[in-house]
């Protein structure tokens, strides 16, 4: 079965590497299943006051350079599974959405 594993919010990357490891065991030769992963890795862009004092921008962002760091953790795991040549995960870019208009 072809698809791919999604998580939004990586964050630290925990579940990205479990689901990257699951990949592994379960489906150890099928390349076309692929774990992407979606974050700013910057946190929260900004804050609202209804969000209430225990939250301001930044929270939960990681510290400088971490996907890099992430991705290495990553492509480590991967060399050590069947067909180490294909990548079997992938970041994309997550832009905070755009807030709707007040109607």
């Amino acid at each position: 079965m072809h698809g791919v594993a999604m998580e939004f919010g990586v964050r630290w990357g925990q579940n990205l590497a479990l689901m990257h490891a699951l990949r592994g065991i379960y489906e150890p030769f099928n390349y076309n299943r692929k774990i992407i992963g979606f974050d700013t890795f910057g946190g929260f862009p900004s804050v609202d006051p209804k969000d209430g004092d225990r939250v301001k921008e930044g929270d939960y962002g990681v510290t400088e350079n971490y996907q890099e760091y992430l991705t290495q953790i990553l492509a480590l795991h991967e060399a050590d599974s069947p067909i180490p040549h294909k990548r079997k995960f992938e970041w994309w870019p997550a832009t905070p959405p755009k807030p709707c208009p007040a109607t």
